[in-house]
């Protein structure tokens, strides 16, 4: 008998931003990215919370950029 291979993909679309809500709850109802190093600015968007996303963010989208669309936006600073 001959075995079969089982591929699964688990869409995991904002796990890391859920997880990081659910250790740290004053993010709570705050837009939530998970990225490179905030010093430098650089890398991409790992992960992007449903309320950071509705902002325009998305997974994928490099740093700066998403940073300088959301600062537009909003007239905040980045933190």
């Amino acid at each position: 008998m001959k075995k079969q291979k089982t591929i699964m993909l688990i869409d995991m679309q904002f796990f890391y931003a859920s997880v990081e809500k659910a250790k740290t709850p004053k993010y709570i109802n705050q837009p939530l990215l998970v990225a490179g190093d905030p010093a430098r600015r650089g890398g991409v968007i790992l992960a992007a919370c449903p309320i950071a996303k509705a902002c325009g963010v998305d997974s994928g989208e490099v740093l700066w950029k998403a940073l300088l669309s959301s600062v537009l936006k909003s007239n905040e600073q980045p933190v």
